[in-house]
């Protein structure tokens, strides 16, 4: 009859708006979108980390009220500019699946770096709560210079399946394939895997401490397995306490600059990161004599 049964609004002082939505197995509507600034769902006022989140929610189909406690969920990455949720799909299991594209962003169990250029596609999954659980997982590529979108999700159930579709402006890779462009914006189109299909990494051996010599060098070194590409980060833990990345120490060996009695002390670790998770190493501490 087109009578209005249910009627939900929330917003914020900034733009906010509902970019997809579908309907779940149990029943139910999951939403998602953006929000700037601050927006009240319902359960107090929650904040972007800068430009714009992404939020994904779930909405009782028979009256509008939220599912979940807490009843939203936001991803973002504390850029300037917003992370954009384009569409997403759920999957017989209840597992929701989104699309979208970003500069970086935390993903609850994944870091999803910064690769340079502008937007980077990105594609996740979530548990049918709305939570990044161990069997979730996280990606994200693009070139390393232009523009990148996911724009559209379909699913197939019958080979536990989806297809993302979006645009490029560059030579990308994904996995082990490098993809070409022909020129400016192009259309891609992917079928992955619902399940998880890359692995955290596991640290096999962790650095050690070592001893060194004034005017020499020290060698730290993590033994990692996982796939996809492993990204490493070597962090000092400082005399007064203060832990900073090695700026270029992004290997699974760091080499120390030439050393002095002040650094004594200084402790090591690494932060080892890929698409399917991340995990830091225990702190190495270095003597010098």
């Amino acid at each position: 009859s087109g009578r209005r049964q249910w009627l939900k609004t929330f917003g914020g002082i900034g733009i906010d708006y509902v970019s997809a939505l579908s309907n779940s197995p149990d029943g139910q509507i999951v939403v998602g979108g953006i929000f700037n600034n601050s927006v009240n769902f319902g359960g107090g006022l929650i904040y972007a980390l800068n430009g714009g989140d992404m939020f994904v929610t779930k909405l009782d189909s028979s009256n509008g009220n939220y599912v979940w406690n807490p009843i939203v969920k936001t991803f973002g990455g504390g850029f300037s500019r917003p992370d954009l949720l384009n569409d997403l799909v759920v999957g017989n299991d209840g597992r929701i699946y989104i699309i979208g594209k970003t500069l970086g962003m935390d993903w609850g169990r994944y870091i999803l770096y910064w690769q340079g250029g502008t937007y980077d596609s990105v594609i996740a999954s979530l548990d049918s709560n709305g939570n990044v659980g161990a069997n979730e997982w996280a990606i994200k590529f693009g070139s390393q210079s232009n523009e990148e979108s996911g724009i559209g999700l379909a699913i197939d159930n019958l080979t536990n399946s989806i297809i993302a579709t979006g645009f490029v402006d560059g030579d990308f890779a994904i996995g082990s394939q490098t993809l070409v462009t022909k020129e400016l914006k192009d259309i891609y189109v992917l079928k992955l895997p619902t399940s998880k299909f890359y692995s955290e990494p596991v640290i096999v051996e962790q650095p050690k401490n070592v001893t060194a010599n004034i005017g020499s060098s020290a060698t730290f070194n993590a033994v990692v397995n996982g796939s996809p590409t492993i990204s490493y980060q070597w962090f000092k833990l400082q005399t007064n306490g203060i832990n900073t990345p090695i700026v270029g120490a992004t290997s699974n060996s760091y080499v120390t600059l030439v050393l002095t009695s002040a650094d004594s002390g200084s402790s090591y670790s690494c932060l080892i990161t890929n698409n399917a998770g991340r995990i830091s190493t225990t702190q190495a501490t270095l003597t010098v004599r």
